[in-house]
């Protein structure tokens, strides 16, 4: 469309040195808008390729919004699946909190309440036999417990915290049953840290409580043991930075303070577990959001390694909530409540390998999930906290490759990871 005033082709005025009365720099003014927009243009689908390409399928099976009696669920903060029976667990807030259970079609079943003791329940548990272990917060005149119901949904028996050293005010938020029949529970208010082992008739054993700071525990312990043989040496009270073997300056003890002082639990504090899982071997696996690492144990609570980093850029977990382990497909999901997404392991070595989600309300984004789950047809189960429902996905992975290359922690240390009391 012509312009008034506006040439309809290039003519040249000799006496004004313009073409068609416009100046001669604004041709190149022009050029370089042009070439800038292709830029533009050429960087938007080169960015939509990209997001093709490492997009993560997720296909919803099943948004989960109701119980049995047609109630809206409010706030769900714990799913877990029982792959014996192909049952859905999901703990539901709100007015009154409830466990409600759903069957293998992700229809509801039933819900219980307080007329089966259930009061304030945190976390929950199916262990083959189908007995369920329920994870109690104290609520009016009744402590914090662990209440143990048979399948038939009567109790069997409780455990209370309150006589456990350093537990007095501790209450469970998750647990698990190891190889030995042990039960593994983490929880909050435990200034101790760690995970507390019972055996299967409710006795206190001990506490599990990784270290951070194995590597530092090691170089530490080889210090110690050259300073003590160095009879010779009038420097007791000293330590060598050359002993250390190039630790990083934070890291390094610091002269003329005794090594029997020196406590790595002194500079971060314990580890705190926020969550527990077994797989069929045995092997333990505890998550602490505190650290942003799942620390993995075998059968015999021998530390093996650990993964994971925290931090809030992708690939990185902010504030883990809860996991799950999906073994035939080698895989571990962490739920990270902050970042609104699940972030994808290697089961069998730690390896970061994708995530997926996203703060948003449609299918497949979430609004703070808190916690994950893994049905027999691998389907990852999400507790979507403040969209007041749970999602079923179905993700589809098989030709994702890996998006950074972060590999196990560690592996391979001279001292154990962990503390035992």
């Amino acid at each position: 469309m012509k312009k008034a005033g506006h040439c309809s082709q290039i003519k040249k005025n000799s006496t004004s040195g313009s073409f068609c009365g416009r100046s001669l720099h604004r041709v190149p003014r022009k050029i370089a808008t042009l070439s800038l927009s292709i830029a533009v243009i050429f960087f938007v689908i080169a960015h939509i390729a990209w997001a093709q390409e490492d997009y993560i399928p997720v296909v919803p099976v099943k948004i989960i919004t109701r119980d049995n009696s047609g109630r809206p669920l409010k706030v769900p903060s714990q799913v877990f699946y029982d792959q014996n029976a192909g049952e859905l667990f999901v703990i539901t807030g709100g007015q009154g909190n409830r466990l409600n259970v759903y069957d293998a079609e992700y229809f509801p079943d039933i819900s219980l309440g307080s007329g089966r003791g259930i009061d304030a329940p945190l976390g929950v548990y199916v262990d083959p036999a189908g007995n369920l272990y329920i994870c109690q917060a104290p609520k009016d005149n009744k402590k914090a417990r662990l209440t143990i119901l048979n399948p038939a949904f009567f109790t069997l028996r409780e455990i209370h915290f309150d006589n456990i050293p350093g537990a007095a005010g501790f209450f469970p938020k998750n647990v698990t049953l190891g190889r030995t029949g042990n039960l593994y529970i983490s929880g909050e208010n435990n200034p101790e840290g760690g995970v507390l082992v019972f055996d299967k008739q409710g006795q206190f054993l001990r506490r599990i409580i990784p270290s951070e700071l194995s590597l530092r525990g090691a170089f530490l312990a080889r210090a110690k043991k050259e300073k003590e043989s160095a009879k010779d040496s009038q420097k007791d009270d000293q330590v060598d930075e050359a002993a250390v073997l190039g630790l990083p300056p934070e890291l390094q003890p610091r002269s003329k303070e005794r090594l029997e002082e020196d406590n790595s639990d002194k500079v971060l504090g314990p580890v705190t577990v926020s969550d527990v899982a077994t797989d069929s071997k045995g092997n333990l696996y505890f998550l602490s959001d505190q650290r942003g690492k799942v620390y993995v144990y075998d059968a015999n609570e021998k530390f093996l390694f650990s993964f994971g980093q925290k931090g809030g850029a992708p690939g990185k977990l902010s504030r883990p909530t809860g996991f799950a382990l999906d073994e035939k497909g080698n895989l571990v999901y962490v739920v990270d409540y902050m970042r609104h997404t699940v972030l994808v392991y290697s089961l069998s070595t730690g390896k970061f390998l994708y995530e997926f989600g996203g703060r948003g309300f449609g299918p497949g984004w979430f609004n703070f999930p808190i916690s994950v789950s893994v049905d027999r047809d691998r389907n990852v189960i999400v507790a979507d906290f403040f969209n007041n429902r749970v999602q079923v996905l179905r993700i589809n992975v098989q030709d994702v490759q890996p998006l950074f290359d972060q590999g196990i922690d560690e592996i391979e240390l001279d001292l154990p990871g962990e503390k035992t009391k």
